[in-house]
């Protein structure tokens, strides 16, 4: 199934790349694309996602959050937005880490988000394994011992993104299934 992207441009390359910011929506949730790095040309050019239901109370789901000076930095009308323009709007104001959480992960590609929107519980399964031989793959090397300490650390934080990596894609599938998507 081919997900549509959405963004707060007409163009998605300038959603992603310019306002770090696109998504897709299902039945049930919208699946965010988020920018986590910029390059020399101020543009973001690596991304990682997280999916929001879309019945969530924002007040609730954010009560960390000071509505009101968000409400002030968009000009009012937050709680009337849609709950995509109310992330965005949160995200503007704070930042995607502090309304996604940190990113563990190198992050994907424009090409990788554009690729990504082609989803399927197949993809998701095939996902994972590839994540698992990974981490496979990384402990096997680790136990060996053929590695610095420096080597050694980064590879240790090269897995737990992998296993970040997992997590969200299982909980993906989870979801999926559960709204009997195929």
């Amino acid at each position: 199934m081919i997900k549509k992207l959405i963004g707060n441009d007409v163009d998605i390359e300038t959603s992603l790349k310019e306002y770090g910011l696109a998504w897709t929506e299902s039945k049930t949730e919208y699946h965010f694309y988020y920018g986590i790095r910029v390059d020399d040309n101020c543009s973001h050019d690596r991304f990682d996602w997280s999916d929001v239901s879309k019945d969530i109370d924002i007040r609730e789901e954010y009560s960390w959050a000071d509505f009101d000076a968000v409400n002030s930095f968009v000009g009012g009308g937050f709680f009337e937005l849609s709950l995509p323009q109310q992330i965005t709007d949160l995200i503007s104001y704070y930042g995607s880490e502090n309304v996604f959480g940190s990113s563990y992960t190198e992050g994907m590609t424009y090409r990788d988000v554009l690729n990504n929107t082609v989803d399927g519980i197949t993809d998701i399964v095939q996902a994972i394994r590839a994540l698992n031989d990974s981490i496979e793959y990384a402990n096997n090397n680790l136990n060996i011992g053929i590695y610095n300490r420096m080597e050694r650390i980064t590879l240790h934080h090269r897995v737990g993104a992998l296993t970040h990596g997992i997590e969200k894609l299982s909980l993906k599938l989870k979801n999926m299934i559960e709204s009997g998507v195929q």
